[in-house]
């Protein structure tokens, strides 16, 4: 099914997915499974854009904590710029990526179970694969 959690972007999700949209963040889970999916937003109407990157490293120094940095870029839009991390606590852990257009930037985090999160075919991975833009 295609989820549209703003009017600017959407994402394609498994039918048995439930969701909640509550003021700017979206989450999506399935139910009796253990991995969460959240997703926020901010457009940009004019001003310059700060980096997939940038926006990672100042919510790594917000957090302090062990993060380890990945290579992992989901989307294949050719016009989108992604950075992502994981931190894990030694019980769950916490993927962090931004996608970042010159107008839109999106925040994603997937948490859960570590062999969860790192299943680069979990069903949350597989629909930020799918994540593309409503307003160009």
């Amino acid at each position: 099914m295609i989820i549209r959690p703003t009017s600017s972007y959407n994402l394609e999700l498994p039918d048995h997915v439930t969701h909640e949209i509550d003021g700017c963040v979206s989450s999506f889970w399935i139910d009796q499974q253990p991995l969460l999916l959240q997703l926020s937003s901010l457009q940009r109407a004019d001003g310059t854009q700060l980096s997939a990157k940038h926006r990672l490293m100042d919510r790594i120094e917000e957090h302090p904590s062990t993060w380890k940095h990945l290579t992992l870029a989901p989307s294949q839009d050719p016009t989108v710029d992604q950075a992502f991390a994981k931190q894990f606590d030694g019980r769950f852990a916490w993927l962090h990526g931004y996608f970042v257009w010159p107008h839109l930037t999106v925040y994603a985090t997937i948490s859960g179970p570590e062999e969860e999160v790192d299943d680069p075919d979990n069903w949350a991975i597989r629909a930020l694969r799918r994540l593309s833009l409503s307003v160009q």
